[in-house]
């Protein structure tokens, strides 16, 4: 005997007059999204580093898409072609009734390798829903223990001797470029470094915690020794501007980023006379 088929019931969509308040109706009833699946990462040599929980994309989109559909708002991704930024992947929150969207581009790499290029879309498909939504996974305190087995497993690299002749700024500079959340407030603080005159600075070493976690937060390379505040104030605007662009205003750290950025001998060192650098 056959059994019979189930139907899906209409689902009642509730009317919203513009995408903001659709989005905080939303908001308002997101339940709490644990990490269920377990990566493991190693070194190049295979050797285990550390473990981590996130939540992958079917733990996401059954969570959130339902709860969008029933306040009249859609998410779409897909990968498609930059004029400028090369291969992308093209995201929007469109709100139905007003035809009012929140889209970008998230940036995706190139490779040779068709399950890269496909777990590259999954995870920023993940990622970009996460972050238009304000979907956030819990079990944050999983990233913040995996990134510190990584450095705890990395093996330790001897950091070059400073120029004598570049002075020690006073401030904790790097915890307030650490805890910079917009590129108005990067542009602050580099007023603030110009009127101590300590643009030309390198940062003050009894504060290394906290310079290491600025270059941990903004994905930085291992800078030279003598790197001076304005110099990481450029790079970290640069970096805030990319994930603007890529709607990543917030860092998810909860899967390693291959590459790094290392272009500090591309710039040069602003003295303590020079204005910081405007944004364009």
């Amino acid at each position: 005997m056959t059994e019979p088929v189930e139907t899906a019931l209409p689902i009642e969509v509730v009317s919203h007059p513009n995408l903001a308040a659709a989005l905080a109706a939303v908001q308002a009833v997101i339940p709490p999204l644990p990490k269920t699946t377990t990566a493991e990462v190693k070194n190049r040599e295979g050797k285990f580093l550390y473990s981590y929980q996130y939540a992958d994309l079917a733990d996401v989109t059954p969570m959130i898409l339902p709860l969008l559909g029933r306040n009249g708002l859609a998410f779409t991704a897909r990968p498609t072609m930059h004029e400028t930024f090369g291969f992308v992947l093209h995201y929007s929150l469109v709100h139905a009734d007003s035809e009012q969207t929140i889209e970008g581009f998230y940036p995706l790499r190139d490779s040779d390798s068709p399950q890269a290029i496909g777990g590259a879309i999954t995870y920023g498909r993940r990622y970009t829903l996460c972050a238009v939504t304000g979907l956030a996974p819990g079990g944050d305190d999983d990233d913040a223990a995996a990134a510190t087995a990584e450095a705890a497993a990395s093996p330790p690299q001897e950091r070059p001797v400073p120029a004598a002749n570049v002075p020690v700024a006073k401030t904790n500079w790097a915890v307030q470029i650490l805890d910079a959340n917009t590129i108005d407030e990067l542009r602050a603080i580099s007023k603030d470094v110009e009127a101590k005159e300590e643009l030309g600075h390198r940062f003050n070493p009894r504060f290394v915690k906290h310079f290491t976690a600025m270059l941990a937060h903004y994905d930085l390379s291992e800078p030279p020794a003598d790197v001076t505040v304005g110099k990481v104030l450029e790079v970290a605007r640069d970096v805030m501007k990319a994930r603007t662009l890529a709607g990543a205003e917030v860092v998810d750290t909860s899967e390693p980023v291959e590459g790094r950025v290392s272009d500090w001998d591309s710039r040069e060192i602003p003295d303590d006379k020079a204005s910081p650098p405007e944004d364009d």
